[in-house]
Order: C-alpha cells, then structure tokens, then sequence
C-alpha cells in the first residue's frame, strides 16, 4: 500500500487516508489547483541563465547568503535541490504562461466588462419626504434652483457636505438600483424622484469617464481570464473529466528572455497590445480633457478633444472620451459623431453601438435609434447592455411588440440578472400593448429572481399598477365625479372637507384614513349616516408598506369597483376646488370641456390669520402657485397615480391633459408615455384675465396656532424613527405680510365668489353641522390646538431630537413665535 510523505522519509498516511482527508476538510479543489499549477510549470521552459538569476533572487530575499545557509532552508521544509528551483520559478513561468495562453483575450475581457471598471461623477438629493422631493425635482427641471443648494440644504444623506456631489468611483461600487440607472444615463440626465428603500432619491449623472486599458488594468484582467480557466479546468478534474493536454509545443517554441516592461515580449502580447497602447501625449491629454470637462465652461475640453480626435480619429479611447465630453457640454449631435465613428472603426466594440443609439433616443430619433441598434444586436445578440438599450429604443419608437420580445430574449440570456430598469421596460413594453396577463407574468417571474427586498417592492408595486390597468379596461362608467384624499388627525376641518365637495356636486367622497390619534374616523362616521356616499377606509396597513402612493392607488381600486362615475378628482384635505362662477357644479364645468385623460387646477394658497375660520372668509390673502392637482378620467390608462398628477400609458399624440385654456403643456414624456407634472411652468396657460377657470384653494397654513400645532405630526411618506416633525412645510406666513403683491389674487376671487354665494355657502356649513350632529366632536377636537398644547408638545421634544431636526425645525417653525421658544429650549439643554 502506497504511503504518503509530509517530510521526507516518514511515513504520513496511506493513499486511501489522504483520500478522506482531502473530502472530509474541503481540500480536493486545492489539491486539483495545485496538480494544474505543477502541470503549467513542468510546461513553461525557461533558459537555464534565467533560471539561475530568479534562485539567486529568491535566496537573497530570504537572507540565503551561504550555502549552509541554504542546506538548513532545504532541510526544515523538507526541501530537495529541484524544489527549490521550483519555488523560485514558479511565478515566473506562471506569468509566461499567461501571457502566452490568453494575452489575446485582454482587450475582449476589457471591452465586455468596461462598464464595471468605468469611473463616474454622479450627483445624489435624499428626502424622507416625497412631495418635497418631486417639488425639488421640479424646481432643478426649471431652472429655478441648483443641484449642489439644494443638496446642501436639503439632502438628508453625507452627501449634503459636498453639495450632493460623488466621485469619482467606480460604476460597480455604486448601490446596484443606482447603477442600474446610472448605466442608461447621459451626462447631464436627471431621473425623476424614485423610492429606495426607506428614502426619496433624485439623481444625476454629472460625468462617465470610460477605463482605459491601461498596463495596472491589463494585468488585472490576465489575472482575472487566468482565474476563471484555472476554476474552470480544476472543476473538471474534481468532477473525474478529461482535461485538454496544454498546448505544450507553443510553449517550447516561444520561450523567451525578460524585457522591458513596455516591449512586446511576442507576437501574442504584441496583439493585445496594439489595438489600445496609447503615446504618453494622447494619456496626457485625455487626463486634462478630462479634468476640463468637470468644470463650468466645457468649451475648452471640447476644443481639446475635438483636436486630438483631428490626430487620432480611430482610436478607441479618444472616441470614447470625445462622446463622453459632447455628451457632458450637451452636444447630443457631435456625441452622436464619436459614437458612429466607434462603430466605423470598432465594429465589434458594443458600446459604440448603444452610445450611438442613446445619444439618438436623446435627440428624439427613436427610429434611428432603432435602426442602429439592430445592428448591434446583430453582431451581439445576447449583450446585456445591447438588449437593454434595444428595448428603450424600441419603446421610444412605439414598437412595443417587438420590445416586449426582446424582453423575452433578455431573460432568455440573463436569467439570473435581469436588472429592474430591465425588467420595467418590459413591464411597460407589455403593457402599453394590453397584454396584461403576460405582463404579470413577466413581474411575477421577475420577483423570483429579486436581488433584494428593495427590487421586490418595487415589481409588487409594478403588479399593484397593473391590476388597477385592469380594473379600467373592464371598466364603465356613467356620468359623475368622486374625490379621492387621504387624512390623518383632521378631526377639526374633515367636516369642511366633506361639506364643500358635496356643496358642489361630487359624487363620492373616498377618503382613506391613517394613524389617526384624534376623532377623524368618528367625525366621518356620523356624517355617513346621513351621506353615505361618504366612506371612510382604513389605510393604516398601506401606508405602512406602500406609502402615500399606495393609499391613492388603493382608493383607486376600491372606487373603481362600487362607483359609477366618470371622473375622479385627487387632492388633500386642505384642498377646496372651486369654479368661476361659483358654487359651480362639477358636473357642469365637466360639462363645458371637450374630452381629456387629465385636467389640473393650479393652487391658490389661502393665507388666513382667524384661528378655525371658515373656508373663504373675510380676511384672506390669495396668491396664485405654479403647482397644481389633477382631476382624472377613471378610463383612461393610468401607470401611476401621483400626488399631483398620474402617468399615463398614453403617448403624446393620445394624452389629452388640459389646463385653463392650453393642452399637454404641464406633461413629460417618459417609457411609460407620458406624466402629468406637479408644476405648470406656462403662466398664460390659466389666469385671472380667463372666464370660467376652475382653482384649488389651498387652506396649508391657516392660523399661526393651527399651522404650528400640525407640525408634530410626521409626513405620511417619512420615517417616525429618522425625523420628529411634518417636513413638507416651510415657515407661516400672516395675511398681513400680502397687503400689495402683484400676484394676489383677491379681487379676482372675490368676483368669481359674491359675497351673497359665500354667505349661502357658510349658512349651509352650519346646518350641515348641525344635521350630522357633529358639533360636540368639533369642539372636543379644536380643544386640543392651543398654544398651551404647543409648548407642552416643545417640551416633550428630547434634546437628541431637536439637535437632530435642527435645521428642519428652522424651516418650518420659521416666522413663528414657536422658534424661539425651542432655540431657547435647545440652548438649555
């Protein structure tokens, strides 16, 4: 029986014991490693002079200086004379053999996985509250304000110290729902508001600087090739196959002497080498280019690239480079030059033909787009990135079937990481066809491959949008508009809520409540005792999981399935809509207006100082906002419900959004079709000077105790354990800071709202009070708002909370007699 020797000359084991050993502690796969490494250098020779030298070096590393010296290294390791010749040549027939073996499989290494190793400059805005974030989203669309104040103000990450700037870092090291987008971004592309995890992301892609094949990156991806085909041949062993014998006559016919680094050591090497070896002139250069276009005026690293590409036209980083650089100054059509020269001179570089195709869909040439991604899906049909862009392009172009099948080809090819932007372009894809039940299909499958709890909220929010698709298809209504809205401690206002939208003929009153610690829920009961058409659902469990979209989205659903009517009209509880003339009916207003999917309203923010007065009193300052709410056709198909506005599956040819006397004026388009915007930014689209506008009155501030006493209690969309207090408000304002404003709107209010209407209008608040037999609940409920009941929930604030929210207390408590008090609070503690 064969035994085995750990030290020459004793015994360890038998064959069989060493068998056991290596399964039982894991160690077969070294083992097989080890006999591949021995394989590789009983195959590489190497000139007996060199051979020398590298024993010599290894003797001298390990203070072997005498001979005894390097009889006693032999002897404690149990070393022979040709073990130690082993030792010190390893790594150097190693290297040769990589060089040899897979030199010529860099640069396609380098190609398929560039994007990882890519460096990017990205900026990052997070908020705990969503009507904040797409307010701010909004204010960066128009210019309004930038990204660095705002993220400095504003964001609630590290991030806010350097004005919402990152980078540069790898594309790999971002969070992966980021890269995700990040991938499919231009410079300069800003995505809407998004939810991640617990919080609200509005994100931008400042700079994409592509990997060069440099001599540290060439060396990493040997490494890497080598890596895999070691794993790869190891398994194979483990495993009992066969392995190819290494082509050892290649080997004995290239041996060669060591050579400066940056000579090419053969042919092999030299091939690698050539297609991306740049001058130090060209690395230079592309350095200062790219440093130039980082800063403010762009013009120069244009200037500078454009001249080197005059000098180097076809080499690949240059081009790479150049688009980056046009794409950064916003030149969409040069970009899109250095993208089509990409694939002229590098047929078979991918990326040359998804930059092209993205820098079209940017310039709104979808079917370009289309055309030259097709060919780049010829020449790489199973790309992941080729795949991905085909499908925007595609869905851009309206080609929905054929994206919907590229969309199969996808998860055909990358089953396991199928991205969620991917699987959403296909969602859409499928959807914008009416093909529901493979859409739900293609989701449900996608969230068995979910990377994380974050991805599969996302796709369960997908599959909740599709049913409500659904629900509309097989809808038909009749004639008739509800009011949808969700209220959480409105227990001293919810009456006037109800009163005024049944005062103007709405149908329903669907209102959702949540967290509520006051009478809300009992208020709403008694009131549907005598108008049912009122109904009060709990969405306590929703908001939990699905914030405040979800609480929209089921009110949605639920009033889709019992009512009757056409039109729908999405708003707070402080939210009044009103029509000139008033009281106008909303039947008839709808009666007035051609067809449409959508029509918003501007607000008028109502600025009022009487403590619990009624709506349009005598004492209130209007002023005229850009932003808006929306009044929705049931019918139409809707991808989102937001706060503001939904989306809608509908194109822009299709989407009939009206607002004042203008169409699609306050829309986006976006993959899904298009989405109605919180902001209007066409003044002339609604105005004073108009008949028969219709407004939403909003009642956000009130008087300086009702809007201070509001502020204890957190936003529907934020995190109870990361902020204390409402922060989607901005400082009070009195009535009496608006005496002269160009934009007060209180003459043209008072003209469209008589006096006399008014007066009827408050009469039938109070017998509607009095009918519901609520005025006992009032009065229990307006008891709790006080300034007493202010100071006391002050004191109760712990001195971590209020160091903490220190600067969103400065916001909302701003111009309030209350800030004082806690800035008096904070010092003492």
């Amino acid at each position: 029986m064969n035994e085995i020797e750990l030290h020459p000359g004793t015994p360890f084991c038998t064959s069989e014991e060493l068998n056991r050993i290596a399964r039982q502690q894991g160690l077969c796969l070294a083992i097989a490693q080890a006999s591949i490494f021995d394989e590789i250098c009983r195959s590489i020779e190497l000139p007996e002079e060199h051979e020398a030298d590298l024993v010599n070096s290894y003797c001298l590393q390990n203070n072997l200086h005498q001979p005894e010296q390097i009889s006693e290294h032999l002897q404690r390791r149990g070393w022979q004379q040709n073990d130690l010749l082993y030792f010190a040549t390893k790594q150097e027939r190693l290297r040769r053999f990589q060089q040899l073996m897979f030199a010529e499989d860099v640069e396609l290494r380098f190609l398929s996985t560039k994007n990882d190793l890519d460096t990017i400059w990205y900026s990052l805005l997070r908020l705990r509250d969503g009507n904040l974030a797409f307010e701010l989203h909004q204010r960066l669309l128009e210019g309004e304000a930038d990204f660095e104040e705002l993220a400095a103000t504003f964001s609630e990450g590290p991030e806010r110290d350097h004005g919402g700037k990152l980078g540069p870092v790898p594309l790999s090291q971002a969070h992966p729902v980021l890269v995700e987008k990040l991938r499919i971004s231009q410079p300069g592309q800003m995505w809407e508001p998004f939810f991640l995890k617990d919080i609200w992301v509005i994100l931008r892609l400042d700079e994409w600087q592509g990997a060069r094949l440099d001599d540290l990156t060439r060396q990493q991806l040997l490494q890497d090739i080598f890596d895999d085909w070691l794993h790869e041949r190891a398994i194979q062993l483990l495993n009992g196959e066969q392995t190819p014998p290494l082509p050892k006559s290649r080997f004995c016919s290239k041996t060669f002497e060591p050579k400066p680094h940056h000579e090419p050591d053969n042919g092999g090497e030299a091939i690698a080498t050539e297609a991306t070896n740049q001058t130090d002139d060209i690395k230079k250069r592309l350095q200062k280019i790219t440093q130039l276009s980082h800063e403010e005026d762009k013009r120069l690293a244009v200037h500078d690239i454009d001249q080197l590409l005059t000098k180097y036209p076809k080499d690949l980083e240059v081009l790479v480079i150049a688009n980056n650089v046009h794409r950064l100054a916003g030149n969409s059509r040069e970009a899109l030059k250095s993208a089509e020269k990409l694939i002229k001179f590098h047929k078979d570089f991918f990326d040359g033909y998804a930059r092209a195709a993205q820098d079209l869909l940017s310039l709104d040439e979808a079917q370009n787009a289309v055309e030259v991604i097709t060919q780049g899906l010829e020449k790489h049909p199973e790309n992941y990135w080729i795949l991905t862009t085909a499908i925007r392009a595609h869905i851009a172009a309206e080609n929905y079937e054929q994206a919907a099948t590229l969309g199969e080809s996808l998860y055909l090819h990358h089953p396991k990481v199928e991205s969620f932007d991917a699987t959403e372009l296909i969602a859409k894809s499928l959807r914008r066809r009416g093909r529901f039940e493979e859409c739900r299909w293609h989701l449900y499958r996608s969230l068995q491959n979910a990377a994380d709890a974050t991805q599969r909220r996302h796709i369960t929010e997908d599959i909740y949008h599709l049913d409500t698709q659904s629900k509309q298809a097989k809808y038909l209504p009749r004639s008739g508009c509800d009011v949808l809205c969700i209220a959480s401690d409105e227990a001293p206002y919810i009456h006037e809520f109800i009163h005024h939208y049944i005062y103007l003929g709405f149908k329903n009153i669907f209102i959702g409540t949540n967290n509520c610690s006051d009478n809300t829920v009992e208020i709403i009961k008694k009131i549907n005792t005598h108008f049912p058409q009122v109904q009060a659902i709990n969405v306590d469990n929703t908001i939990d999981k699905f914030r405040q979209w979800g609480c929209y989205h089921r009110l949605f659903d639920i009033a889709i399935e019992t009512t009757t009517s056409q039109h729908c009209l999405i708003v707070d509880v402080d939210e009044f809509w009103i029509a000139d003339p008033f009281p106008l009916n909303i039947d008839d207003f709808i009666k007035q207006q051609p067809h449409f999917d959508a029509f918003s309203f501007h607000w008028v923010i109502a600025f009022d100082d009487e403590t619990f007065s009624k709506p349009f009193g005598s004492d209130v300052a209007y002023v005229k906002d850009p932003w808006v709410k929306s009044l929705v056709n049931y019918t139409s198909p809707i991808y989102r419900i937001g706060v503001h506005g939904p989306n809608f599956n509908l194109n822009e040819q299709e989407a009939v959004v009206r607002i004042g006397s203008k169409v699609n004026v306050n829309i986006e388009k976006n993959l899904e079709g298009i989405s109605v915007t919180g902001m209007c930014s066409d003044p002339t689209a609604s105005t004073q000077d108009m008949d028969q506008q219709a407004w939403i009155a909003h009642r956000a501030y009130r008087s300086e105790i009702e809007y201070s006493s509001k502020l204890f209690k957190v936003h529907a969309n934020d995190d109870t354990s990361q902020v204390g207090f409402k922060s989607n408000r901005y400082g009070w304002n009195s009535r009496k800071n608006f005496r002269v404003r160009e934009d007060l709107m209180n003459d043209y209010i008072d003209k469209i709202m008589p006096a006399d209407e008014v007066k009827k209008y408050h009469q039938s608040l109070d017998q509607f009070t009095l009918l519901t037999g609520i005025s006992k609940d009032l009065k229990n409920a307006r008891e709790a708002i006080s300034e007493e009941k202010i100071l006391e929930n002050i004191s109760l604030v712990s001195p971590e909370i209020l160091s903490r929210d220190a600067e969103l207390i400065k916001q909302i408590f701003r111009g309030t007699r209350f800030l004082e008090v806690i800035n008096n609070q904070t010092a003492v503690d």
